[in-house]
């Protein structure tokens, strides 16, 4: 199939940008990669590398968010403790679909809901048992 980068291609770029994250994340990670590749199928390698580092970034950013907010709450149990945040990562340039590309991905992707997410489960539990 012309313009679609093969599933093998997908899975490596989904691991190596979750070993970029701490142990803990990236499981999710790659999960979360996989889920965009899924509902938005990249037409390229660059696309695919967006994606899976956007899903990543999202992903790092809520678990910053939600470390932030139990911190601040630890904070105000507890005043005498030192808070230290996590480093910020890189900021990339993102690339932004038309309307039209993004009703198009929607449409296809709810018209399949279940079967996407199946899709998903599926490579996970792959994943897993690979490592």
């Amino acid at each position: 199939m012309a313009g679609v980068v093969p599933e093998r291609e997908l899975n490596f770029i989904a691991a190596v940008t979750a070993k970029e994250l701490p142990a803990h994340l990236r499981e999710d990670c790659y999960q979360s990669a996989w889920e965009r590749f899924v509902r938005y199928r990249p037409r390229t390698r660059a696309g695919a590398w967006l994606m899976a580092s956007h899903a990543r970034a999202d992903l790092y950013r809520s678990e910053a968010r939600q470390r932030a907010t139990s911190l601040e709450a630890l904070a105000l149990m507890a005043p005498g403790i030192r808070i230290y945040p996590l480093e910020p990562m890189g900021r990339w340039r993102r690339y932004v679909p038309s309307e039209a590309e993004r009703a198009r991905s929607r449409a296809k992707y709810h018209r399949r809901l279940e079967h996407y997410r199946a899709l998903v489960r599926e490579r996970v539990r792959r994943h897993r048992a690979a490592h």
